[in-house]
């Protein structure tokens, strides 16, 4: 029951109820709301806070899915924040909705060419023109559009109406200049770079326009005196001392460039940015103390995110001087404060990769190519680490992008010219490392590569200048002197290369090429004695020196002393356990003296006591190989890995017995081959086995690759060299195949392929 009091007061509450009802449902209003969130966005654009704005903008159009203007700031929004896949879609969905919108039709059509889409682009240009054919910035693009896909005839057209409706526009005569360029009508380019430049308004990219237009025609006083007339007309700004320095830094005119760099600092003594050009220009003459002095300085002056990219930059340059924990502490620094630093994740990485951490390193990288898909330093760094891990193809596909992205990156050059190296392509190679090399006159590796594939086109005048001029620059680099006595070796000096061996091995008794080229010497000489009692020498000066223990192995059983033999190869496999060649040996003579069978029988009761020797159970392997016993020779290796994993000798031999079988499983022998690759990178026997799979797997660049490595490390092995013939063969290098073919029948060793490979090399030559 209703008191009076409550009587009265109902109406009130009834006026109040409907009043807030009415309120709610004029603030509920779906067009209130969407202009609402639309002009937020627009409030959010002009501040700069451009992810709060698409946000405002997303909440206008889910109102409103035809709100075309909505669409149309949401992309460019999305554009500012670096988003033009959305962005494009969101500038197609303003103008399908409002094919008025010519605007949002430029926006998308200026990404299309962007992302190297020129027919579509064109598409919608041609739109613009159909609805307004005096649109400007639609016969831009359109000229543009002519301009990069070979069709400078058309754009001359587009560009001449552009500017007889905008006479005094200077990028239309900007526009002129590159269409006269690519013409080649260099009078006509310089009079409309020039146009350009007398209209407003007055910047200094006009006057970097012209200098470098006059750089691409070679004249060079006319872009000194062009970059001069900027430096008078902008005074106050160091970026036109900047230009004048790099102008003089391709002319090699160092102090000049340096004084323009210093004079630029002058100007602005408090911008970070100056001094760290002054230091990247100190790092690239290699003045490293200097360029740590800039860089320092910068640092002193940066704050925020300036602050910690240019300390990423000093643990580039520590890392580059090989200061590794400074460069680890510096990039750790920086991690700390922003774990996503591009530059800060690539010194780690290159870290990682310096101790052999190559996996962890390509994790890094992955993420690196993928956010930084045009900087070419990652590029060139995941190559080298990919090749670390013998993953040949990967590598290579890395460092092409890392030179296509960054083709004044020498180190990245130098990788290009070993893979081609590898390859066989020795004209490619011999390229890439004399760009290298002009790149950085001081890059060793480069030169070394230079060098080799002179010796390998038999061009010993031009390996003899080179190395020669190499070792009077570094004459302690025993590199540099071993390569020029093989140099003195292939021309038939041999008392020069002999003299220079041993001048190596006094330096460093334990230099194993050396000693090994003479040997070499020697046995060319027929003095096996001398040979033996070099290499016994020697040993002692290293006594635990493993090549030399395989050396010395090597050359008693070609001297028939098998029980010498034995003992030096047990020694270097107390050394060594992981080592292939020492099994090899050890069966070779166990086969020779006919022992194998007593051998097989001593290795079981061994391993029946210690089950857990690997050695023995590896010897065990070869000698049931050499037997014929496959499954037997199979199962010892399986037994090994199912020990040791990652036991190199194990898995190389299985790998090549899964590679001879009458149905091969070419993944698994592939992965296996891959595994003591990578444990043992530089044993030519492994190599071998992984060319073998790659060939087999009908992949025959990598097979090439690998082979080569291999008998660089086995020069006297015919059966290597046959392989590198197949393979070589295989890639269309015919002349090469039967150059090896020729090397493997000339060698006195037998190999069981050697009628196949003399039948073969009659049948290239009729060809």
């Amino acid at each position: 029951m209703l008191t009076p009091h409550s009587r009265r007061s109902f109406p009130i509450l009834l006026i109040l109820a409907l009043l807030l009802a009415a309120l709610s449902a004029g603030c509920g209003d779906p067009e209130q709301k969407k202009q609402a969130h639309y002009e937020k966005g627009l409030e959010y654009a002009a501040k700069g806070e451009h992810r709060a704005a698409i946000l405002e903008f997303r909440n206008a159009v889910r109102i409103d899915g035809k709100y075309a203007d909505a669409y149309y700031q949401l992309g460019l929004a999305q554009l500012a924040t670096g988003d033009p896949q959305n962005a494009y879609r969101d500038f197609e969905r303003a103008s399908s909705v409002d094919p008025a919108n010519l605007d949002a039709l430029l926006q998308a059509a200026r990404i299309l060419l962007g992302s190297n889409q020129p027919r579509e682009s064109r598409q919608r240009v041609e739109k613009i023109l159909a609805a307004d054919p005096d649109h400007l910035e639609a016969l831009i693009l359109q000229a543009t559009i002519h301009l990069l896909e070979g069709e400078a005839d058309q754009a001359a057209v587009v560009v001449a109406r552009a500017i007889e409706l905008h006479p005094d526009l200077d990028r239309l005569h900007l526009l002129q200049a590159q269409i006269h360029t690519t013409r080649r009508q260099p009078a006509a380019a310089e009079a409309a770079f020039k146009r350009a430049l007398a209209l407003p308004p007055a910047n200094i990219g006009k006057h970097q326009a012209l200098a470098g237009f006059y750089l691409s025609q070679q004249e060079e006083e006319k872009a000194e005196a062009q970059l001069r007339q900027s430096i008078a007309a902008f005074p106050d700004s160091p970026q036109p001392h900047l230009d004048l320095a790099a102008l003089y830094a391709g002319r090699d005119q160092m102090e000049q460039a340096e004084a323009s760099i210093k004079q630029a600092i002058a100007l602005a003594p408090k911008d970070p940015g100056l001094l760290l050009n002054l230091g990247n220009f100190y790092r690239g003459r290699g003045l490293f103390d200097q360029a740590e002095s800039a860089y320092r300085d910068a640092l002193a002056l940066a704050t925020g995110e300036a602050a910690l990219d240019i300390k990423a930059t000093l643990a580039d340059l520590h890392f580059e001087r090989n200061r590794r924990e400074e460069a680890e502490q510096l990039a750790g620094e920086v991690l700390a404060a922003n774990g996503r630093h591009g530059l800060a994740l690539q010194v780690r990485a290159k870290l990682l990769v310096a101790e052999g951490k190559n996996q962890e390193a390509l994790t890094i990288l992955n993420g690196l190519v993928r956010d930084y898909p045009r900087w070419g330093e990652p590029f060139s760094t995941k190559a080298l680490a990919h090749f670390n891990r013998g993953e040949m193809e990967l590598s290579h596909t890395a460092v092409e992008e890392a030179v296509r992205l960054a083709p004044r990156d020498a180190q990245a050059r130098t990788l290009l010219a070993q893979h081609l190296f590898q390859k066989r392509e020795i004209a490619g190679a011999k390229n890439e490392a004399i760009i290298a090399l002009r790149l950085r006159p001081n890059n060793f590796r480069a030169a070394i590569i230079l060098g080799r594939s002179f010796l390998h086109n038999r061009e010993y005048q031009e390996a003899l200048e080179l190395f020669t001029r190499m070792n009077e620059l570094l004459p302690d680099n025993l590199e540099v002197l071993h390569h020029l006595g093989l140099t003195h070796l292939a021309r038939r000096e041999n008392e020069s290369a002999a003299a220079i061996f041993s001048r190596i091995l006094k330096q460093r008794p334990d230099f194993t090429p050396a000693l090994g080229s003479l040997v070499a010497i020697r046995l060319q000489s027929r003095d096996l004695a001398g040979a033996i009692a070099l290499a016994e020498a020697q040993l002692a000066e290293a006594p635990d020196h493993l090549d030399y223990l395989l050396l010395l192995g090597e050359l008693h059983i070609a001297n028939q002393d098998f029980e010498r033999a034995v003992g030096v190869l047990r020694r270097g496999q107390e050394l060594a356990p992981e080592e292939l060649r020492t099994y090899l040996l050890i069966a070779q003579i166990q086969s020779k003296t006919g022992r194998t069978t007593e051998a097989i029988a001593e290795y079981r009761a061994l391993l029946a006591q210690q089950p857990g020797q690997i050695p023995a159970r590896m010897q065990l392997g070869i000698l049931l190989d050499q037997q014929g016993d496959q499954a037997g020779a199979k199962e010892a290796y399986r037994e090994i890995l199912s020990r040791s994993p990652r036991f190199a000798p194990a898995a190389n031999n299985l790998a090549w017995k899964l590679a001879g079988e009458q149905k091969p499983d070419l993944g698994e022998a592939l992965r296996l081959a891959l595994l003591a690759k990578e444990q043992a990178p530089e044993d030519p026997h492994i190599a071998d086995t992984l060319g073998w799979v790659h060939y087999l797997r009908g992949s025959h660049d990598l097979a090439v690759r690998q082979f080569g490595q291999a008998v660089a490390g086995l020069p006297e092995n015919p059966t290597i060299r046959y392989h590198l013939a197949l393979a070589l063969r295989a890639v269309g290098k015919i002349t090469e195949a039967k150059g090896e073919l020729r090397r493997a029948l000339e060698l006195p060793a037998e190999f069981a392929e050697r009628e196949a490979a003399r039948e073969m090399l009659a049948g290239w030559e009729k060809e």
